[in-house]
């Protein structure tokens, strides 16, 4: 039963990484990217029916003697540069989230000030 299990959810997790990848190609870029070292923390909006919401995904760079390639793991010597691009991407979020709740120019109403008149000018001289 364990076997079974286990050759099933393998299945399903290659599914799952080849739509992934498949679906990567159509994704719209990072609405923002941080770099700390060769750590890269990249903020991706999710819109659904209730509302924007943000992802954050690291990665790591490092050479080879054919050029550069990425990981998703961190050594010892890598968490420092983690950790401060973790910081980074939730400094960026506050903003992101801030400039999302901040009135935009057409939420604006356009009137005379906070004193309205009601026509009874008592204290006001003429």
């Amino acid at each position: 039963m364990i076997a079974g299990y286990q050759q099933e959810r393998t299945k399903n997790m290659t599914k799952t990484a080849t739509k992934s990848i498949a679906g990567a190609e159509s994704k719209a870029p990072p609405v923002a990217r941080i770099q700390v070292g060769n750590v890269q923390a990249s903020i991706w909006a999710r819109v659904t029916e209730k509302g924007t919401f943000h992802d954050v995904s690291f990665k790591r760079g490092y050479r080879t003697k054919d050029g550069w390639k990425n990981t998703y793991g961190f050594g010892q010597n890598d968490l420092l540069a983690l950790r401060r691009a973790v910081g980074k991407a939730i400094d960026k979020l506050d903003e992101l989230h801030a400039a999302a709740e901040a009135p935009h120019p057409t939420d604006v109403i356009d009137d005379d000030g906070p004193y309205i008149s009601d026509g009874d000018d008592v204290g006001f001289a003429e």
